[in-house]
C-alpha cells in the first residue's frame, strides 16, 4: 500500500496553512504467528525506531482469513518446521 499519511507526535510545519508533510509508505507482511514476534523485533531494529524518533512504527495484526495463499503454504510449512 502506498499513500498513507500521518503526522506523528509533532506535526510538520505548514506553508499558508497547507500541509507539506511527505507521503508515507505502508508495508504489510503476512507471516505465520510462530515467527511474528521475531520478525516484528527485526523490523524495529532495522528501522532504528527506538533510536530515531519519527522513523516509523511496526505493529502486529492477526489475520482471521485470507485467500490466494495456497501456492505459498507448502513453503511456509517447511520454513516453520526448520525454525521451530
Amino acid at each position: 500500500m502506498t499513500g498513507a499519511r500521518g503526522e506523528g507526535l509533532n506535526p510538520e510545519k505548514t506553508f499558508l496553512r497547507l500541509g507539506i508533510a511527505g507521503q508515507r509508505d505502508l508495508l504489510m507482511f503476512p507471516v505465520v504467528e510462530q515467527l511474528s514476534r521475531r520478525i516484528l523485533e527485526t523490523i524495529a531494529t532495522a528501522g532504528e525506531f527506538d533510536e530515531k524518533p519519527g522513523s516509523g512504527i511496526a505493529f502486529q495484526i492477526a489475520i482471521e482469513d485470507a485467500v490466494e495463499l495456497q501456492s505459498q503454504l507448502e513453503v511456509l510449512k517447511e520454513e516453520i518446521a526448520e525454525q521451530l
